[in-house]
């Protein structure tokens, strides 16, 4: 079969129908499977990375009733006893120091996380205390147990902390070290092969000749996957041919888990990444009623996933955020969320369209804003604004309608 028999069978079969976002995440979804291969690597180096397994404590925290500040340890009942409420200090017991038994009758001096001696049932600080001749005297209003942090109030020994698929940020490093680990076991990082067509791209660097355009959407991609902390098999820039699409393709089958391509997956002639995939695989899917970015291929290479994204800059930007970040999230083992909205009036009129329009925007007075150039070939669209807002397919915008407004920091949470 050739490869314009390949195409039309395509086109005639899946590319009748467009597909809502709502339906091509979902049918993408369905199709992701999560990696099984883990590692053990040292806890410094595991920030960004999924843990492979649930983490539970081996003891209790804190593991002995401890002062939550500078003061003085005593018991209550025997400071009320006391002339005129004053006690001696009988002991100093630093952080670290062994628990030990409480001197009847007095007071120890006692520093933050220093174990609160046997007898003792609350800490004074010390800013509320009145030293005079070697005896302390206390405050009227004490309250028994006082800045004692008890034992096993924050968690006890056995409890799970941290569940297989949650991804390592700072807190939760702090959190194993505070267990004690040395090294944690993760999931690998995922391997994504990415490559870009064309015969106008340049590589950065060089001069542009008349018609040609910097290689800028491999870069785009390459940073979104870093990241993420996946990683990344840059195959370059790939001509259009068929043969050589071909090869690269078998190439990136063979080292990674997941493929993603940007452009060459539209209707031209030259647009050969289709038909390669479509020879060396099949395609499930490669229109979506979105706006930027509605030529976007799925399917597999000799079975491995791979996505065929736009050409056009800013559709690569918002189709990977879409799509490839959740599709991604799942392969890795990590639970996949929406990224977080916020509903704002529109600051703005728009007649009602067939696709679902992702615009740059920006908050303004407490209003979403669009920027004037929509263009998807337009980088700047993304710098200069803060996040899209997204606007429903077939819905008419009024000014004042509230409206999701989609913060690009949320896509990298």
């Amino acid at each position: 079969m050739t490869a314009s028999h390949i195409s039309m069978d395509v086109c005639e079969e899946q590319a009748l129908k467009l597909l809502r976002v709502e339906e091509a995440l979902a049918l993408f979804l369905d199709k992701a499977r999560t990696t099984s291969t883990c590692e053990v690597i040292p806890l410094q180096h595991s920030l960004g990375r999924v843990l492979a397994e649930d983490q539970r404590v081996d003891f209790d925290m804190p593991s002995v009733d401890n002062s939550a500040m500078d003061g003085y340890a005593l018991c209550l009942s025997e400071l009320n006893a006391a002339p005129q409420r004053r006690l001696k200090i009988s002991q100093t017991i630093p952080a670290g120091a062994p628990l030990q038994p409480f001197e009847s009758g007095s007071c120890a001096r006692i520093f933050t996380g220093a174990p609160v001696p046997l007898g003792a049932d609350c800490v004074i600080p010390q800013e509320a205390c009145l030293i005079e001749e070697g005896w302390i005297s206390f405050p009227a209003d004490i309250q028994q147990g006082a800045n004692i942090r008890r034992r096993a109030e924050e968690v006890s020994k056995g409890d799970k902390l941290l569940s297989k698929g949650q991804k390592i940020r700072p807190q939760e490093l702090g959190l194993l070290a505070t267990l004690g680990h040395a090294e944690v076991s993760v999931m690998r990082p995922i391997r994504v092969a990415i490559f870009s067509t064309g015969d106008e791209l340049t590589p950065l660097g060089e001069p542009l000749a008349s018609g040609h355009i910097y290689d800028s959407n491999r870069y785009i991609l390459s940073a979104l996957l870093q990241s993420q902390g996946y990683e990344i098999i840059d195959l370059g820039t790939v001509p259009d041919q068929l043969s050589a699409t071909c090869d690269t393709l078998k190439q990136a089958a063979e080292q990674a888990d997941l493929i993603i391509t940007t452009g060459g997956v539209s209707v031209g002639d030259e647009d050969h990444v289709k038909n390669a995939v479509a020879q060396l695989g099949k395609i499930e899917a490669w229109r979506i009623a979105i706006k930027p970015g509605k030529p976007l291929a799925y399917g597999d290479v000799q079975g491995t996933p791979f996505f065929g994204l736009p050409g056009n800059p800013v559709a690569t930007f918002i189709t990977f955020c879409l799509f490839v970040r959740p599709y991604l999230q799942k392969m890795q083992g990590t639970e996949s969320q929406p990224p977080l909205t916020v509903q704002l009036p529109a600051g703005f009129n728009r007649k009602a369209g067939k696709r679902r329009e992702y615009l740059r925007a920006n908050i303004q007075e407490n209003r979403i804003v669009p920027l004037t150039q929509q263009g998807s070939a337009m980088m700047t669209s993304l710098t200069q604004s803060e996040g899209v807002v997204v606007i429903p397919e077939e819905q008419t915008i009024d000014e004042g309608a509230l409206l999701a407004f989609i913060p690009y920091s949320a896509y990298f949470s």
